[in-house]
């Protein structure tokens, strides 16, 4: 069954997106904090022209790069992002 990982990416001058990220079991072992903001980071790409440098936060506390998404994030759970240069 695939997991689920929510970011909410916005910039002060496009509209927010939502960009959901799916992340099979098979994968979660491996998947980095750092992996998952090069993929909202593409994806917003794709959507706004842009190629922003994100970190995530959770809960206002940013989350370390080389953290595993499993000892980080649960199911389904939504991280905002802080964007450090479009």
């Amino acid at each position: 069954m695939e997991s689920l990982l929510h970011t909410d990416v916005s910039a002060c001058f496009y509209p927010n997106a939502l960009i959901l990220i799916a992340l099979r079991s098979s994968e979660a072992d491996s998947c980095t904090v750092s992996w998952l903001c090069e993929q909202a980071a593409q994806r917003y790409y794709q959507k706004c022209g842009l190629l922003p440098r994100l970190s995530l936060q959770k809960e206002g506390a940013l989350l370390c790069p080389q953290d595993l998404l499993l000892a980080v994030l649960h199911t389904n759970e939504e991280v905002r992002p802080a964007i450090m240069t479009l």
